[in-house]
């Protein structure tokens, strides 16, 4: 693409390029958080037996059609039926038998009467009131019919559709692997976490802060390598994850137009093929996309709080696409501002991480600061200096969408 293209642009590009995991067998157990790759129907019906929905007595409706208060039936308490009993006693005319809240109706029963809406005797039970066949008691099939779509294809499976399933008779479902990305964290001045920095080092928060993003959109960290503004370390490095064909590889730092910024280099070395090398978007101005065979290869500035807001926009809706994940991108919503925003004049979009939040009924949204988590992008429009407090701007949430 020779001209720069928009953010909406490259995130079109990504989503085009972002091919999905194979799918694969896997069971309940180990199925949380991965994307279904078939529509998965129910195997029995929910509930899988007529049951009883309180405490009381199973009984025939047919038995009941004088009973009133100026009429009462009594009937005679043959049996008890647990919840889990699965050995059921019959019922026969004017006879009742006592159930408990879950357990199966006997043969011959149609109607449950709560406990506390009869007298109870030592053998017998007296009714005074005729109620409708089905009271208190939940029907097989009631919830959900076997053969039912129960969860769709494209879905990540949170622990309620585990549950569910299990209850549906599933025990093994069609997955997408979790998505699998690598890091290179470019800079001489860069060390480890846990080292004192010395005048001119900085440590390496990007190794933390991009696994923990790819984790938290369900992939999985495959390295987490740090390199110095060596053209060759990196080409080593990022050579090794491209012969392993890791679906999406991350760097930071090393763009731009310094004598230190080697990425445009190293792309051309490893023959990775680019995609664009410059966005109209700020901060991202300097961000390259690249692929070689089957790798995504995504370029980003330095400072993290520039890598934390286009992880957002850019990687993220790649690795959900790669998950499986059936929207991989976020809608745009509308949010008020809470205060006003000054920001430096240019013909691009720029991203401020942003904290939003319902007030009065209204979303709205504020600046985040360097001590606060953010939950949504603000996209504040081309051409603008000064953006007064209550105008509406775009937001795009950080939260997966599934």
């Amino acid at each position: 693409m020779n001209k720069v293209p928009s953010l909406k642009q490259a995130q079109r590009l990504i989503l085009d390029l972002a091919q999905p995991t194979t799918a694969e067998t896997v069971t309940l157990d180990n199925a949380l958080g991965l994307v279904t790759a078939t529509p998965l129907k129910a195997n029995l019906p929910v509930p899988s037996f007529d049951h009883s929905t309180r405490d009381g007595y199973a009984l025939k409706s047919r038995d009941l059609k004088p009973a009133s208060v100026s009429n009462p039936v009594t009937l005679r308490v043959t049996g008890e039926i647990q919840a889990g009993c699965t050995e059921l006693p019959s019922l026969a005319t004017g006879q009742a038998l006592r159930i408990m809240t879950g357990g199966a109706i006997p043969p011959g029963s149609d109607l449950v009467m709560a406990q506390e809406d009869v007298e109870i005797n030592s053998t017998t039970i007296i009714v005074n009131q005729s109620p409708p066949a089905g009271s208190f008691v939940r029907k097989k099939g009631s919830a959900i019919a076997r053969g039912r779509v129960i969860v769709r294809a494209g879905t990540t499976l949170a622990p309620d559709h585990l549950a569910l399933l299990a209850t549906a008779g599933t025990g093994a479902i069609k997955a997408h692997r979790k998505p699998a990305a690598a890091v290179i964290c470019t800079g001489s001045e860069l060390i480890p976490q846990g080292k004192t920095p010395r005048p001119g080092q900085v440590i390496s928060s990007n190794r933390l802060l991009l696994d923990g993003l790819i984790k938290s959109c369900g992939g999985i960290t495959t390295a987490l390598t740090t390199a110095p503004d060596q053209g060759q370390e990196i080409a080593t490095a990022l050579k090794s994850f491209l012969t392993a064909q890791v679906p999406l590889i991350i760097t930071t730092g090393g763009m731009g137009p310094g004598k230190f910024d080697l990425m445009a280099e190293v792309f051309s070395e490893l023959k990775i093929k680019t995609i664009y090398n410059a966005l109209e978007v700020k901060p991202g101005r300097a961000t390259m996309l690249g692929i070689h065979g089957k790798s995504l290869v995504f370029a980003m500035p330095g400072p993290p709080p520039a890598v934390r807001l286009l992880f957002n926009e850019l990687i993220k809706p790649a690795l959900l696409k790669i998950g499986g994940a059936r929207t991989p991108l976020n809608k745009l919503v509308r949010a008020e501002l809470t205060e006003s925003i000054y920001i430096r004049p240019g013909n691009f979009l720029h991203l401020k991480g942003g904290v939003s939040f319902i007030e009065g009924g209204k979303l709205r949204v504020n600046l985040a600061d360097r001590t606060e988590k953010i939950n949504c992008v603000i996209h504040l429009p081309p051409g603008r200096r000064h953006l007064k407090n209550g105008e509406l701007v775009a937001i795009h949430p950080t939260t997966a969408a599934f």
